[in-house]
């Protein structure tokens, strides 16, 4: 099974996302509903069906979007999003990925995001 489509869903009314991997969103979003009392809702998704070897761009983006926000995670593969990284990451969402070389600026994208937001954490400590 590939597992084309990175998403970000967020777990109720808290600061708490979930970053993964998925084929089916609506299907993976019940499955994590089942174990969860707070409502699940998708923020935003990568789409890579149409990128060549979609399955290991869409690994590739999912592990550096765990990497780069390491300072933000609770357990497995849910972080706590404080200062604006959301909205960074939705924007990038956003952006359309036209061809198989786009990928590569995601990952230098996600980079600059975890940097420049932890220059902000640092500033407001």
């Amino acid at each position: 099974m590939e597992n084309n489509l990175v998403y970000v869903i967020k777990m109720g009314d808290t600061d708490y996302y979930k970053i993964g991997l998925t084929k089916d969103i609506n299907k993976r979003i019940a499955q994590l509903q089942t174990g969860n009392p707070l409502t699940l809702t998708v923020v935003t998704t990568f789409n890579f069906n149409n990128v060549y070897n979609s399955t290991t761009v869409s690994r590739g983006i999912e592990h550096e979007f765990h990497k780069q926000f390491e300072y933000c995670k609770c357990i497995g593969e849910w972080f706590k999003f404080s200062y604006g990284e959301v909205e960074k990451i939705i924007k990038l969402s956003q952006q359309k990925i036209a061809n198989t070389e786009d990928w590569f600026d995601i990952f230098c994208i996600i980079r600059e995001i975890a940097q420049e937001t932890i220059k902000q954490v640092l500033a407001n400590w």
